[in-house]
């Protein structure tokens, strides 16, 4: 009888009990990628284009997977700033995350490979909003004001 209502005991106070933070698994917090396609490259330099690398490119879609030009789909983990490709045609993939937009990937070592893989469309939808740490407090005190089309001028 005495384990008996040690055990209510027990699961009443754990009842009333705060709920603790959900925690991350080891390797940092849980992300996913941007929406869209992302597009791969050997990055080029002042003498050089970039060389495109379409047989890397691949889509983000919803719920951590993505896709592929031919169709074909997998999922990822993306923790922190390791993005691992879990299944599907490129599983096995691990890339490290540069930004919310470029994510360069890694060989079986470790060390970044030269090429990149970039989140393809406007870049205005990847720039720090005010308010975010590390974005300026304030805007320009005239980047409201309209431009006169004609100059060019505010």
């Amino acid at each position: 009888m005495k384990s008996h209502a040690l055990v209510l005991s027990l699961a009443l106070a754990a009842t009333l009990l705060p709920a603790g933070a959900a925690r991350a698994v080891p390797g940092g917090e849980l992300h996913t990628l941007i929406v869209g396609h992302w597009v791969c490259e050997r990055p080029g330099d002042a003498t050089a284009p970039p060389v495109r690398l379409a047989a890397d490119d691949f889509w983000a879609v919803q719920d951590s997977s993505y896709r592929l030009s031919d169709g074909a789909r997998g999922s990822y983990l993306l923790l922190a700033d390791r993005l691992v490709m879990t299944s599907g045609p490129f599983e096995g993939r691990v890339y490290a995350l540069e930004s919310a937009a470029t994510v360069r990937p890694l060989g079986e070592d470790g060390a970044a490979l030269a090429a990149r893989c970039v989140k393809s469309g406007t870049p205005s939808a990847y720039v720090e909003m005010p308010g975010d740490p590390g974005a300026p407090a304030t805007a320009p005190a005239d980047a409201a004001a309209p431009r006169n089309q004609a100059t060019n001028r505010r």
